[in-house]
């Protein structure tokens, strides 16, 4: 495959940012083909795993979060149940000296 040269422009604050990533012509053919590469190639097998990898970690989330609120509404019906057994002795208390 035939190279070419391009020429760009850059202010120096951007310079220096790309020297903290390595020699800055390296770092922009380095963001150039990968750029292309991913015009090239869209179902990748790299950004397929991503995508994979990506799901299991929200299925793992998902599971944690599920978890979590089973827990939080099993605790609120025990704190629910104690309630109602607290208060039901009281209120037999109150309908018979009512009557």
């Amino acid at each position: 495959m035939a190279k070419r040269s391009i020429t760009i422009e850059l202010d120096d604050e951007t310079l220096r940012d790309l020297a903290v990533l390595g020699e800055p012509l390296k770092v922009l053919a380095h963001l150039a083909y990968s750029a292309a590469d991913g015009v090239r190639r869209p179902g990748h097998p790299k950004r397929e795993q991503t995508n994979e990898s990506l799901q299991v970690e929200r299925d793992k989330s998902d599971i944690a979060i599920a978890t979590e609120r089973a827990a939080v509404e099993e605790q609120a019906d025990d704190v629910f149940s104690a309630r109602q057994e607290w208060s039901a002795p009281a209120l037999e208390e109150r309908s018979t000296l009512g009557s």
